[in-house]
């Protein structure tokens, strides 16, 4: 049985090297095929067929506002804090913004992302980011951003 796969093996290989330009068509294509099929595999696969890095991921869901000109409008602050007060359907809400910042300190000046979250929000999941529980000190609390 293994006699007779070498024997197919080297025959093909000995045809394939009589016709170069082909060869080389049936290795590219063979090449991207299984390349693209590998990255779609993978893109689905994180989006969609992976459960979420956290605990009861079946029962998180994201609101938002909508408007006649665009299907998603950010919340305000004040109407994320109204609707956790009025909240009837969700066991917890939680509150998250983003922006881009300055940062000064160092040699030179960089503008990085930044995650904001008021403090009255209480996040029901168990895990805790790398970043949480950091806050800003008091002094600046009165110039961040409204969000």
């Amino acid at each position: 049985m293994f006699e007779t796969l070498r024997r197919d093996l080297v025959i093909a290989a000995r045809s394939l090297s009589r016709v170069p330009g082909f060869t080389a068509a049936v290795v590219l294509t063979l090449a991207l095929g299984i390349g693209g099929t590998a990255t779609m595999f993978t893109a689905v696969n994180t989006a969609f067929l992976k459960p979420l890095p956290y605990p009861h991921e079946d029962r998180v869901t994201l609101v938002w506002q909508t408007s006649k000109q665009s299907r998603r409008v950010p919340v305000s602050m004040l109407d994320s804090l109204d609707w956790a007060a009025r909240n009837r359907a969700f066991e917890h809400t939680a509150t998250f913004g983003g922006s881009t910042v300055n940062v000064t300190s160092g040699a030179s000046p960089a503008r990085v992302p930044a995650g904001t979250s008021p403090a009255t929000s209480s996040p029901p999941w168990e895990w805790s980011p790398g970043w949480a529980g950091r806050s800003l000190p008091t002094s600046s609390a009165a110039t961040a951003p409204p969000w």
